[in-house]
């Protein structure tokens, strides 16, 4: 019996090591500030895997994102890394240092600086939080989808993915 004794402790620790390390992998891709509103739980795997009609991973976070007060980052790519989606949450202690101090005055310069920077008005999408913006994708870039909430303004850039997609998404990050 002590001859398997040597055996079994290196397997069961080298599982309970793997056990331990897995809920942090699961969570890996997000990254958070203080007083922010977790944009992982905000729109999660299963709400994306329903929302696309594929299944998506999680994707890391550059380390050199900050964590900063009031912002929230997660992102998530298909199988196949080619459609792509990062979805950033910004509550309103993100904006106290800001000239936009209130989310209204946030969504809206967020709306304007992309409606210049694409040259195309945004695209209203009635019925979704207080107010919905899709700005298509322009030649191998990414769409992105302004959502105004009661309590944070959410930006998702997708890369891949159709407006119908997109539109689903922001249906997901506006409840």
């Amino acid at each position: 019996m002590s001859r398997h004794v040597p055996r079994l402790l290196p397997s069961a620790s080298l599982l309970l090591c793997l056990l331990l390390a897995m809920p942090a992998a699961l969570v890996a891709q997000g990254k958070s500030g203080p007083r922010s509103l977790d944009a992982c739980g905000l729109v999660t795997k299963a709400e994306l895997d329903a929302a696309l009609g594929r299944p998506v991973q999680p994707r890391q976070v550059p380390p050199s994102t900050p964590a900063t007060l009031g912002v929230s980052v997660c992102m998530w790519a298909t199988r196949d890394g080619r459609r792509t989606l990062s979805v950033t949450t910004y509550t309103p202690e993100a904006l106290e240092r800001t000239q936009t101090k209130t989310l209204r005055a946030f969504y809206d310069s967020l709306r304007t600086s992309h409606a210049n920077n694409t040259g195309r008005p945004a695209q209203v999408l009635p019925g979704i939080a207080r107010h919905a913006s899709y700005f298509a994708a322009r030649e191998g870039l990414g769409s992105t989808v302004l959502v105004h909430r009661q309590d944070a303004v959410v930006v998702i850039n997708l890369t891949g993915l159709t407006k119908e997609e997109a539109i689903a998404v922001a249906k997901t990050a506006g409840d």
